[in-house]
């Protein structure tokens, strides 16, 4: 590490594109994320493994794999990067939130909620804090939760998980999943209040990954898990290609059931509901403009 001695502004990109790449878990990933293409990625990697002196990953034909000196520079620089968010925050705090940057993550499929109001509470705060540039990024609800409870992020709303470790939370609104198949499916023609929860449950399911503890009552019988759905259009669209029954939000689903290409199954199973939660970094205390996009969030869910 001692070619490291000092520290320069395309050192800090590359490590944000090497922390980019580990968390997209490829080069394929991280292309769309970062909007480079992979041959700029690798160029990236390649300075950054020369100033550093260490070999960070294996890259090429047989996958992305990370490195022990990998995992340890990546640790470090996860760590560095929450100290330059505190940092930032504490800026911002100085001139009382006049200037600045705030950071917000969402799931993907809340914006589109019926239930979200988050451009509301978006719109109170340009009103209060015309000066500060909002970021906001989508992505899976466990990234939401990992980079905020890692004070990666001061602010975050997904849907409430088996744990939320040491971040706040408060609940905004529910999340309203049914179980549907596509007009290519063998059951879209059956009608569904003639479908017995045995004869749904001898087709092969998509599981929604880490958000499947929320309807455990597929257990892992079956042909469970045939397919997973990372994200509600990542679902959607396994669902419509006629592969899988599968759970997905209400709202997501209304605009092909009302085209007819997406049906409800089954009454004998359910709709399952799930908390909408916003959730605050450990850090986000010392944060004022956290503290005041918080309590707008909370404020036009209220009502």
């Amino acid at each position: 590490m001692s070619r490291f001695g000092q520290l320069h502004d395309i050192d800090l990109k590359t490590l944000r594109v090497f922390c980019t790449i580990v968390e997209e878990g490829g080069f394929t990933a991280a292309q769309t994320s970062l909007n480079l293409s992979q041959s700029s990625l690798s160029e990236y990697l390649k300075t950054l493994e020369v100033r550093l002196g260490l070999t960070l990953c294996q890259r090429g034909p047989k996958g992305f794999q990370l490195y022990e000196d990998g995992r340890k520079v990546y640790a470090a620089a996860r760590e560095m990067f929450a100290s330059l968010e505190a940092f930032k925050n504490q800026v911002t705090n100085i001139n009382d939130g006049v200037v600045g940057q705030i950071s917000i993550a969402i799931q993907d499929g809340i914006v589109a909620n019926p239930s979200s109001r988050l451009p509301e509470a978006l719109a109170l705060f340009e009103q209060a804090y015309p000066g500060v540039r909002v970021k906001l990024e989508v992505m899976l609800g466990f990234q939401v939760l990992g980079r905020v409870a890692d004070n990666m992020l001061p602010l975050g709303i997904c849907l409430a998980q088996a744990s939320l470790g040491p971040v706040v939370s408060t609940p905004l609104f529910d999340e309203t999943v049914h179980l549907y198949c596509a007009e290519r499916h063998p059951l879209f023609e059956e009608d569904p209040t003639k479908l017995s929860e045995d004869l749904v449950r001898g087709y092969r399911y998509c599981s929604r990954g880490h958000l499947e503890w929320t309807h455990p009552e597929w257990g892992d019988e079956g042909n469970y898990g045939s397919d997973v759905g990372f994200g509600a259009e990542a679902q959607l669209a396994l669902i419509l290609s006629g592969r899988v029954l599968g759970y997905i939000p209400d709202h997501v689903a209304e605009p092909y059931v009302h085209t007819g290409v997406l049906k409800r199954v089954s009454p004998e199973i359910g709709p399952r509901t799930s908390p909408v939660v916003l959730v605050k970094s450990p850090g986000a205390a010392k944060f004022r403009l956290a503290g005041k996009l918080w309590e707008f969030i909370v404020k036009v869910h209220e009502v």
